[in-house]
Order: C-alpha cells, then sequence, then structure tokens
C-alpha cells in the first residue's frame, strides 16, 4: 500500500486546542483508512502553549506507532529553539536521544 502524505497548516500566530483537535481527527481518520505521513505548516505560528504541544507529541506518537511520521515546516527561530530545549528535535518532532 503506497503511503499519502497530508498537509496540515495552522494559520495565526497562535496554535488553539480547536486547531490540534482538528488535527487529531485528521490524524485519526488517516491512520484507521489508509496510513500515511503529516506535515505541519507552522510558518504564521508564534505561540505554543504546551497543552497543544503534548498533544503534538501525542500524534507524533501515534503516527510512529502506524509507521507514519510527522514533520513540522516553518518553524522560527524562537520556536525551534524552545523544542530543542526540550530535546525534540525542531524538524520531525521526534524526542532526540
Amino acid at each position: 500500500m503506497t503511503q499519502v502524505s497530508r498537509y496540515f497548516h495552522f494559520k495565526g500566530p497562535r496554535v488553539t486546542l480547536l486547531d490540534v483537535h482538528s488535527l487529531i481527527h485528521q490524524v485519526n481518520t488517516s491512520i484507521t483508512q489508509q496510513g500515511g505521513d503529516f506535515t505541519l505548516d507552522m510558518n504564521e505560528v508564534e505561540y505554543l502553549d504546551s497543552l497543544c504541544l503534548s498533544l503534538l507529541l501525542l500524534i507524533r506518537h501515534r503516527l510512529a506507532n502506524a509507521s507514519s511520521s510527522l514533520t513540522l515546516l516553518g518553524l522560527d527561530e524562537h520556536m525551534s529553539s524552545a523544542l530543542r530545549l526540550m530535546s525534540i528535535d525542531p524538524k520531525t518532532a521526534a524526542t532526540i536521544p
């Protein structure tokens, strides 16, 4: 089966729970139907609270368990630095060993 790649764009400077809920719904549908990788465009995001970050990491974990991946695009330096401080690779949202 061919892996489908899905693109999701967070609009605006803040990622909200509604944004993440929509993404979770798409991930759940993708995993149960045909699988596939996800690319998140975060070029407009300036702020990501800890709950949304936790949910994104949960999404990454679910995708990894389904042999899929999560890629983050367009992170500004502030967001990239914050993720690195938490030992998270800012490009793939994977935990840095």
